[in-house]
């Protein structure tokens, strides 16, 4: 049995619809228990903040860490670290609807407490993203079968053998915010418009040939 094997590939690019903001909340105590409190404090009082201001919306940890804090001190004329006390951090990552009053007001809860914060940007249901892309790559690949097998004097025939690999999907639009910019961009209500969300699938389907 004589077979074309053709790779169907479907792209494309939408507006981003969802913004992922991630922070940290670091607190330094020379007490490693008043670190973790004073975090904690934080994390309460951000929820109940992100709760009231996106109802539908939940701000989850991502990570959490405690280390000793150094600091550089000048002892006889040598720079030698020293510790200080005890760092806790708490990352979070919060999701929501995708809009500049959204974005500035996720921000501005923040106000200048924080270190540094990203964003990433993407859209609400990859899924159905991902089902018009495999649509589209099983088109392809059956438009690029026809020409192939015509210009080899036959005919594309039945599909033999489907074979879909690791999908490569959306591609979310990151962008950090550095430590100084966080609270400037609450207050000053700076724009900030995503890059357009890329995806791309692939699927490779061999066809009999007439």
């Amino acid at each position: 049995m004589k077979t074309i094997t053709v790779t169907g590939v479907g792209r494309a690019s939408c507006p981003a619809d969802f913004a992922e903001i991630c922070f940290t909340v670091r607190r330094v105590n020379e007490d490693c228990g008043k670190a973790v409190s004073e975090v904690n404090e934080r994390a309460q009082a951000l929820t109940e903040i992100y709760r009231s201001l996106f109802p539908k919306s939940k701000l989850v940890t991502a990570s959490f860490d405690v280390s000793v804090e150094y600091a550089e001190a000048d002892e006889g004329g040598l720079r030698r670290r020293k510790a200080v006390g005890f760092a806790c951090r708490q990352t979070f990552r919060l999701g929501v609807a995708y809009s500049q009053d959204n974005l500035a007001a996720a921000i501005g809860a923040l106000g200048e407490t924080e270190a540094e914060l990203s964003l990433r940007f993407t859209v609400r249901d990859p899924e159905r993203l991902r089902k018009k892309l495999l649509e589209a790559a099983c088109k392809d690949a059956a438009e690029k079968a026809k020409i192939l097998a015509g210009a080899c004097g036959g005919k594309a025939g039945e599909i033999a053998e489907i074979r879909y690999g690791t999908s490569v999907g959306v591609q979310p639009s990151p962008l950090r915010i550095g430590e100084r910019a966080v609270a400037a961009f609450a207050s000053a209500r700076a724009e900030i418009v995503p890059d357009e969300i890329r995806a791309e699938e692939c699927v490779e389907i061999v066809y009999r040939l007439d």
